[in-house]
């Protein structure tokens, strides 16, 4: 076989590899991260091998597996643009971080409180992350915030738990559909936005907690350590289920907002 023979085959195996392997990372337009490709890094331009993945360019990501970051002080995924679709397809984003409840009291103070968020979504340049949507999964475990997110922000059908400070920490958008459950501080901190049809039960500080006209709707806030809810007078709220917050029912609910519609407040309309 001649040399030029040889090269055009080597050549050719290289662009099948190539192929299977963009194959592999990205369907429809759609770019995959699962453990192996975190580790390995280059998951977009810049982004460094191991933890966090950092996304450099808008568009759509999906989880391909499960995310487990080595420690408490580790995030996992740091979005770093506008424009980011994470959608975590069932998976889970885990940590080491356990704050225990037994389903009926607050949970526990946190094993391993650290500084690691399972997706920040712009701490690193504050308010220049815009539009972030996180959807279809689980993020539990982490040392610090579950999941942060500057304005804009829309988080759909989410489990959030075990995290060692707030649950979801968000500046403005939509939080639909989403448990927040046992974690380290408040379970949802927000602004300028719309909580509708969701459940923040068992944390260790606030259930849910707006500045500036929000609207929460349809939802469970129950047995977190403080207030179910701190939220600012032109905050409304309407047909949720509030109780059992700040030691019992026998102690305040809510503090602020107004009251529109039907609000329980344990077996009983809201004051």
């Amino acid at each position: 076989m001649s040399i030029h023979s040889i090269l055009r085959n080597a050549l050719s195996t290289i662009a099948c590899l190539a192929l299977i392997q963009g194959t592999a990372n990205a369907v429809d337009g759609v770019l995959l991260i699962n453990q192996s490709n975190a580790i390995a890094g280059n998951v977009t331009p810049g982004d460094t091998p191991g933890f966090p993945v950092s996304i450099n360019l808008p568009g759509i990501y999906k989880l391909s597996s499960n995310l487990v970051v080595p420690n408490e002080n580790t995030t996992a995924i740091q979005i770093n643009v506008h424009n980011v679709t994470i959608d975590l397809n069932g998976f889970a984003i885990l940590g080491p971080n356990v704050c225990a409840t037994d389903g009926f009291n607050v949970a526990q103070p946190c094993t391993k409180p650290g500084n690691g968020m399972g997706i920040d979504g712009g701490t690193l340049v504050p308010f220049n992350v815009e539009n972030t949507r996180v959807m279809n999964g689980t993020i539990d475990g982490m040392g610090n915030i579950g999941l942060f997110a500057n304005v804009n922000a829309r988080v759909e059908k989410m489990n959030i738990s075990s995290n060692g400070s707030y649950g979801i920490y968000t500046f403005g958008g939509v939080i639909l559909d989403t448990l927040v459950r046992g974690n380290g501080n408040t379970g949802i901190t927000t602004t300028g936005a719309i909580i509708r049809d969701s459940r923040s039960i068992f944390n260790r500080g606030y259930g849910m907690q707006t500045t500036n006209f929000s609207v929460i709707s349809g939802s469970v806030i129950a047995t977190n350590m403080s207030y179910g809810l701190v939220i600012s007078s032109n905050t409304r709220f309407v047909d949720n289920l509030i109780d059992n917050n700040n030691g019992g029912i026998a102690n305040p609910q809510i503090s602020g907002g107004t009251h529109t519609g039907d609000n329980t407040c344990g077996s009983a309309p809201c004051p």
